[in-house]
């Protein structure tokens, strides 16, 4: 016996306990492993795996430890475990250094992971940064071309208005004089009539160029909704007649008044409504109407065409835009300025089946500020 315990006893939970911590310290092992396996960058795992693999170590020694006592103390060679135990004293105390000098590295190496790791965001914010200059510098170069283009367009425009001026003189001079000598002769009288009608448009074109160029002034009154839609109506009726197509005037409410260039806004309507006529089929109808919006006079240019498709909508009044292949008339840029230049705002819009609508949307002349103006 030793200590009161019999020696088989003792032997028995020695050997017991020390399996016991051996399959304790591989199954620690085996779970940080499998765990720095998951996360492979994580560095506390691997600290953990080092950690338990020397706990393993210092269990397996700590058990060998016991058992050979245990055996040399039962075959009473307590002499010789004399002689081997300051061996296993001096494996344990290496062991226990080793887990120390471990942990101590561990705390550097997490301290250096951490400052990768803040050095690695600031690059992916500086990178993030990089990434949104060079998005805003491409959206301004794209912008820059657009306003050089429209720039250019503006000048071409410009010069053509100058230049079409004389011409359209002198066509319309020289038709009048064949219209005084063409007498009573109905038919080249109708067409001189054309003629001068056409050279009257154009001319209107030509002003309404310069006007949103700002190379021509605008004479504002206070004019009539009604009296816009009716100088809208005959300017289309020629193009509407030789297209089939019905126009049809709804003036709204009486007494909406705003403070317009006249010919301006008329032409604006009339492009409008030249569009509105094109895209209507034969026999077809296009609604010309105004009504009061509040504080705005809302024209409206409704036809019951093939409409307009959604991606197109935001291009419409892009000057530097055109469905058609080759586009006649201002465009629809042309009728943006004028209502710009008004106060107010273009607009289209096309639901499915149901052709498009356009409106011109002024600011009005309430009865208040009507009446102080007559003052």
């Amino acid at each position: 016996m030793i200590l009161g315990m019999p020696l088989h006893l003792m032997l028995v939970v020695d050997f017991l306990g020390s399996g016991v911590l051996v399959i304790l310290g591989g199954a620690s092992v085996a779970i940080t492993l499998r765990l720095a396996a998951r996360e492979p960058e994580n560095p506390r795992w691997s600290y953990m795996g080092v950690l338990a693999l020397a706990l393993a170590a210092f269990a397996l020694s700590r058990a060998l430890g016991h058992m050979g006592k245990a055996v040399l103390l039962a075959m009473g060679r307590t002499d010789l475990w004399q002689e081997l135990t300051p061996y296993s004293g001096a494996l344990n105390t290496a062991t226990f250094i080793i887990i120390a000098a471990v942990s101590f590295l561990y705390g550097k190496v997490e301290e250096n992971v951490d400052l990768l790791r803040s050095y690695s965001q600031r690059m992916e914010q500086s990178y993030a940064a990089l990434k949104d200059t060079y998005r805003d510098l491409q959206l301004q170069q794209q912008r820059m071309l657009i306003l050089e283009r429209k720039a250019v367009v503006s000048r071409i425009v410009t010069a053509l208005a100058h230049e079409t001026r004389n011409p359209l003189s002198s066509i319309a001079g020289f038709a009048r004089i064949l219209r005084r000598e063409c007498g009573d002769q109905e038919r080249p009288c109708q067409r001189l009539d054309i003629i001068l009608d056409e050279c009257a448009r154009l001319e209107r074109l030509v002003d309404g160029i310069l006007k949103t160029r700002h190379e021509a002034p605008l004479h504002f009154a206070q004019v009539l909704a009604s009296d816009i839609l009716d100088d809208t109506l005959r300017l289309s009726r020629t193009a509407a007649g030789s297209c089939g197509v019905t126009l049809r005037l709804e003036p709204g409410p009486p007494g909406l008044d705003l403070r317009a260039d006249r010919e301006s806004l008329a032409m604006a309507l009339t492009e409008l409504a030249l569009n509105a006529i094109e895209a209507s089929p034969r026999g077809a109808e296009v609604r010309l109407g105004a009504e009061d919006a509040e504080s705005m006079v809302r024209f409206q240019v409704q036809d019951r065409g093939p409409g307009i498709p959604q991606e197109v909508l935001p291009k419409l009044f892009d000057g530097t835009y055109s469905t058609k292949p080759l586009p006649s008339g201002l465009g629809l840029s042309f009728v943006r300025d004028i209502a710009t230049l008004h106060g107010g705002m273009a607009a289209c819009s096309s639901p499915p089946g149901q052709g498009a609508t356009c409106t011109l949307s002024l600011p009005k002349i309430d009865a208040e500020r009507a009446g102080r103006q007559a003052e």
